[in-house]
């Protein structure tokens, strides 16, 4: 089983091709058929689609209301230009939190100030946009207000508000919307749209193929913390002397996914599912499972759940990595109650 090293000079990382395209075909081919953990947690339980501006979202209307007043969002249609710019806005400020909340955050700011997913965004105050995107507990709310407002100036002033007219102008892939990124700012000092990397823009791309609206870019996949953190608890990747920075790892995570989805002709909307949901609703607290090795297929050959707070709190993973303990042992009875797989105690913690 051979390990190649990434950079021949100075290797932030070791990592063993033969086991990492083992485990991709794994967990989709898992994902695919269903098996353990995937036969509970699919897309429909994924964030954008649990939560979308159009359902019915519970607004408290001040500190002394007892009963939160329902409401509906001002008339969207599924599929329309509007969704699209909301997805546009809520993708943008998916980072630093649980994706459950960007999403039921966006309902609720869809509901009480529908114009900031409009052209009126580009003359917000960003100062009083952050303080109220703090209030929705919207993840690094002063910088998310900042890049709200620059990214609606790019939207709305060069693409007609059409997320889509922008993909095409920078030739509908990931690479091409950083290169408009770096253009657009050395002739204006200003990056167009902050906050758009690879791993957003991969995102914001896996969103619209789900719609069935566009492609995914042959080179795009988002390689969030989860993707990064299934490598490494398999010790698929391992740093090497030093600090492994997530930048480096996200660019050739995603290359190298993106190469095994086009090489094995997979799908990666579900490629991307199944490991955001292995990371999400598995690996995270893992420890606290009980029915840890019912639900993973790849338990045996895993160190535990990596340690995660450099990654958020400085944008790198230690050297060396920090693992917690795997997940509960104990073998008990799965209980069936409706005559099917379900079993509600599978993710009592």
């Amino acid at each position: 089983m051979a390990t190649s090293f990434v950079n021949t000079k100075l290797p932030p990382f070791t990592f063993d091709h033969e086991r990492a395209e083992a485990l991709v075909l794994k967990l989709y081919n898992d994902y695919l058929s269903r098996n353990m953990l995937y036969a509970h947690e699919n897309a429909s339980t994924a964030p954008q689609n649990k939560h979308k501006p159009w359902r019915k979202v519970a607004i408290q209307t001040s500190l002394f209301d007892d009963v939160s007043r329902i409401t509906t969002a001002p008339k969207i249609k599924p599929l329309s230009l509007k969704h699209f710019i909301w997805i546009f806005f809520a993708t943008l400020t998916d980072r630093r939190q649980v994706s459950d909340e960007v999403y039921k955050a966006h309902c609720v700011i869809y509901n009480e100030r529908p114009y900031l997913y409009s052209k009126k965004a580009i003359k917000e105050n960003p100062e009083a946009l952050g303080e109220y995107l703090a209030t929705k507990k919207v993840g690094v709310p002063r910088q998310s207000a900042e890049y709200w407002v620059r990214c609606a100036k790019t939207l709305f002033e060069r693409f007609s508000g059409d997320p889509l007219k922008l993909l095409k102008h920078c030739g509908d892939n990931v690479e091409g919307v950083q290169k408009f990124k770096e253009k657009t700012e050395k002739e204006t000092g200003s990056d167009p749209l902050p906050g758009y990397g690879p791993k957003i823009t991969s995102l914001f791309t896996l969103f619209l193929a789900e719609l069935g609206v566009y492609q995914m870019p042959r080179d795009a996949f988002p390689v969030d913390v989860h993707v990064q953190a299934i490598f490494l608890q398999q010790e698929i990747i391992v740093p090497v002397e030093r600090d492994t920075v997530n930048d480096e790892l996200e660019d050739f995570l995603r290359k190298f996914l993106c190469e095994m989805a086009f090489k094995h002709d997979l799908d990666k909307v579900h490629l991307s599912h199944a490991f955001w949901i292995k990371g999400a609703k598995l690996c995270t607290g893992c420890s606290r499972r009980k029915a840890v090795q019912l639900l993973c297929s790849i338990e045996s050959s895993c160190l535990g759940r990596v340690d995660t707070n450099p990654y958020f709190k400085a944008g790198v993973w230690e050297f060396p990595l920090t693992f917690m303990r795997k997940g509960n042992h104990r073998k008990f009875k799965i209980e069936n109650k409706n005559g099917d797989d379900t079993n509600h105690h599978l993710f009592e913690d």
